[in-house]
């Protein structure tokens, strides 16, 4: 799993060398006027058959879909990492097609960035049981860009309310997710009785089997606006916010959301605090140059096995730091006074 800040310094780079890369690029038009297009075709698959048709992306495929893919799923398997995933002016909304399909499907141990392209609108729906966009446990989703999502869940059955439009489904643990740019309107149709839709994270209740053996992953919500329309962000079950954990950026922008987590959240003036007693770092969190992050008495930081936890701002501890920290980078501008447990 890279680091946040290596994402974006790659997708810049990409961005950068996107004029010399534009005149190599091959277009593929598929069903519907549906198209794929990149600078190396040998990066996907595209399925023969079916009701919906795999578009498979392997490790560092870089490629832009444009138009109405509704026929289609973006799929990213367990083994393909550092994948871009370029939108402009996509939809693939899914109804009668396609029980239980995400447009776009990340599996356990992928990792994708989205960029939602400038002055673009994509919109997603995921089939019955589906999110718009699957990110499970073990997965990591990255979404930057300009652009604009509008994203939800069919509402044709009462099954689609266990899961979320971004994140898990069938009330499974989610994966990191991080929303680094662009205007997401998350749309939870599907809200039915005891099992509803979370905007971002998942329902985590296992139909009424409580169950806390599984660590979900980290969200992340930075110089992005997330329009949630009354979901939840982390998980929809009340009392179980310890299991989430949420970051939120002074630059982000969160409307008409209950975030059900522990939430670290930064001021105007680049400081981070913790909201609760505890936070988990679960994926990739890095303190940057002239940012303070501070742990006060009486709170605990667990920095969990996998984390990769980087400061190079300020860290005040004057609470406890339980750090396994493994593949972890941890760099101080002063002498904090902080105390690991391992």
């Amino acid at each position: 799993m890279k680091k946040i800040l290596s994402i974006l310094l790659s997708v810049v780079f990409v961005a950068v060398t996107s004029i010399t890369a534009f005149a190599q690029a091959q277009t593929a038009v598929l069903d519907g006027g549906f198209t794929v297009t990149t600078e190396n075709p040998e990066c996907y698959t595209i399925a023969e058959e079916g009701n919906i048709r795999d578009i498979t992306l392997k490790s560092d495929a870089d490629v832009t879909f444009s138009g109405d893919g509704s026929s289609y799923r973006i799929y990213v398997p367990s083994t393909s990492q550092n994948v871009i995933i370029r939108l402009n002016n996509v939809t693939m909304q899914y109804t009668d097609n396609g029980w239980g399909a995400c447009p776009i499907t990340l599996e356990s141990g992928a990792e994708a960035a989205v960029e939602l392209m400038d002055n673009t609108v994509n919109t997603f729906m995921g089939n019955n049981e589906a999110s718009a966009i699957r990110v499970p446990q073990g997965a990591s989703l990255t979404i930057t860009g300009t652009g604009t999502l509008n994203a939800s869940v069919c509402k044709q059955s009462a099954t689609a309310a266990s899961g979320a439009v971004i994140g898990s489904q069938y009330a499974k643990p989610y994966g990191n997710i991080y929303i680094l740019g662009g205007t997401l309107n998350l749309d939870r149709t599907a809200n039915f009785n005891d099992y509803p839709v979370a905007a971002i994270g998942t329902a985590y209740d296992n139909y009424n089997e409580k169950e806390e053996s599984t660590q979900p992953g980290m969200i992340v919500i930075g110089n992005a606006t997330v329009n949630a329309n009354g979901a939840t962000i982390g998980g929809v079950m009340v009392g179980y916010e310890n299991i989430n954990n949420v970051i939120l950026y002074n630059a982000a922008v969160v409307n008409d959301a209950t975030i059900q987590a522990r939430i670290m959240a930064e001021d105007e003036n680049g400081n981070f605090t913790l909201k609760d007693d505890e936070f988990d770092i679960v994926g990739d969190f890095t303190l940057e140059e002239n940012k303070t992050l501070t742990i006060a008495a009486g709170q605990t930081l667990n920095i969990l096995p996998g984390a990769k936890f980087e400061v190079l701002g300020k860290l005040i501890n004057n609470g406890i730091i339980n750090g396994m920290m493994y593949n972890t980078t941890v760099k101080y501008s002063v002498d904090p006074a902080y105390t690991v447990t391992i």
